[in-house]
């Protein structure tokens, strides 16, 4: 699942809406860049949950091969695709961040300390 426009906007609004809940400001006195220095908060959701998934595959590539998360992730599916347009890949998103393929990520990724 990729983050992108809607929804990616939808988060954005959700975090600054809590953000400021949580420290009881109104809408027009403050700025968001006001509202998370005021957190302390220097990632927002979005860079979170890149950060989150990166970490995940890294997890999901040293496991051992035999395990069902590994295969899903990995695997193939038999059989033809439906019409239209492809739909993302949740590898789609860790290429396309790192610009680099798969294979070669799942190498990178076998050395915990340099992965993070």
């Amino acid at each position: 699942m990729d983050v992108e426009g809607k929804d990616k906007d939808k988060l954005m609004a959700f975090e600054m809406r809590c953000y400021r809940i949580i420290l009881n400001v109104s809408w027009e006195k403050i700025t968001n860049e006001d509202i998370r220095k005021s957190v302390g908060s220097k990632r927002n959701i979005i860079q979170r949950i890149n950060e989150r998934k990166l970490k995940l595959f890294g997890h999901i590539c040293r496991m051992e091969d035999r395990r069902l998360v590994k295969e899903i992730v990995f695997g193939g599916m038999e059989g033809k695709t439906k019409r239209g347009r492809t739909r993302r890949e949740w590898l789609d998103d860790i290429k396309e961040w790192c610009n680099e393929e798969i294979y070669e990520l799942q190498r990178k990724a076998q050395d915990k300390d340099a992965w993070k």
